[in-house]
């Protein structure tokens, strides 16, 4: 359930506006398609009953405990707020947001955006019903929603249409996140931004030679590691591992759910191939002691614990490797950023 925010005003609901008008094929709701469970829930009628590749169980019969545990709706909200402080996004916006889940995005577009309207795009129905009972509870979100159960790699909207792409933690599930990219700024107005928040290859390589030197350290030592926590650091030293690099042809990437590291190369080929005008990159994380936190985020997280999981002297190798680098070059050593694209 996304977190409880304070919303933007508007004075009475706005009126609907023709969603359907927005994509380049017939569209339908799952009700009339003979899924009367998601009513309301919209997906292009040549995809009924198609095949989701790559749609987990943590996105379908534990979607609820998905949405519990990675609701960042405020820390969204004011990572798209700096994002579009300086941009021209008309008051009345129509925002495509892709791999919306149960809403950290939409929301937060939905509050900084009083008057706009937003096009909420997830491969997995269960997470969209969460989202859309949720926004029903919102009468200032009233007629400004239209949910979709779609691949975001699909093209299915109608080109030059849209003001605002949003996606946050979309790509990186992706075997060819470039398909999304384009065709997110294929559906883009002129002048239009898409704005992605994903992991990146760089400040991850970092964390996992800290991880290495806690394994290391942890080895004989009087105040050694839990076991559980011990296991857990390997755990992720292995994902990073495995998410590395840009060859995602083997079968693994088909069952796994975290697929992508990105570099600031992999963006920059994307943009170049899509013909998109510019591109930004920012990290999204705190500078002073990002290591710690995200080790400590991902702990609360994968392991329900919290920093005092770790002995002391496991958190002073984070701290060596949070204050070893200056505060310029910490900007560029990206685990997560926004990804700032102008069409």
């Amino acid at each position: 359930m996304p977190e409880t925010i304070k919303v933007g005003t508007t004075a009475t609901p706005l009126p609907k506006i023709d969603f359907q008008s927005f994509f380049s094929l017939k569209v339908s709701d799952l009700a009339s398609l003979g899924d009367q469970q998601y009513a309301g829930i919209h997906c292009a009628d040549d995809a009924f009953g198609a095949e989701k590749i790559g749609l987990t169980e943590q996105f379908k019969e534990h979607a609820a405990d998905y949405a519990r545990k990675y609701a960042q709706t405020e820390f969204t909200k004011k990572v798209i707020k700096d994002a579009t402080k300086n941009l021209a996004i008309p008051d009345d916006a129509v925002i495509l947001d892709l791999g919306s889940g149960s809403g950290n995005t939409v929301i937060a577009a939905l509050d900084l955006f009083p008057s706009s309207s937003v096009i909420a795009i997830d491969l997995s129905e269960e997470l969209l019903r969460i989202l859309q009972d949720y926004t029903r509870t919102k009468p200032e979100y009233s007629n400004r929603l239209f949910f979709m159960c779609q691949d975001a790699c699909r093209d299915t909207f109608r080109h030059e249409s849209i003001d605002l792409v949003l996606g946050a933690a979309i790509l990186h599930h992706l075997i060819d996140p470039s398909k999304a990219i384009i065709a997110a700024l294929s559906a883009l107005k002129p002048g239009g931004f898409a704005i992605f928040l994903e992991p990146f290859e760089n400040g991850a390589a970092i964390l996992r030679l800290a991880i290495k030197e806690i394994l290391r350290v942890n080895k004989g030592n009087s105040q050694p590691l839990e076991p559980a926590v011990e296991q857990f650091l390997k755990a992720i030293d292995y994902d990073y591992e495995v998410r590395t690099g840009t060859d995602k042809s083997a079968p693994i990437y088909r069952q796994i759910d975290d697929k992508w590291l990105f570099t600031r190369t992999y963006f920059e080929d994307c943009v170049r191939a899509a013909g998109a005008s510019e591109l930004s990159i920012h990290s999204i994380n705190e500078l002073e002691d990002q290591f710690t936190c995200m080790i400590i985020t991902l702990l609360r997280v994968g392991l329900e614990r919290e920093r005092d999981a770790l002995p002391q002297w496991a958190l002073e190798v984070l701290y060596h490797f949070d204050f070893a680098f200056s505060r310029d070059l910490r900007k560029d050593l990206f685990l997560e950023a926004c990804v700032l694209i102008r069409k």
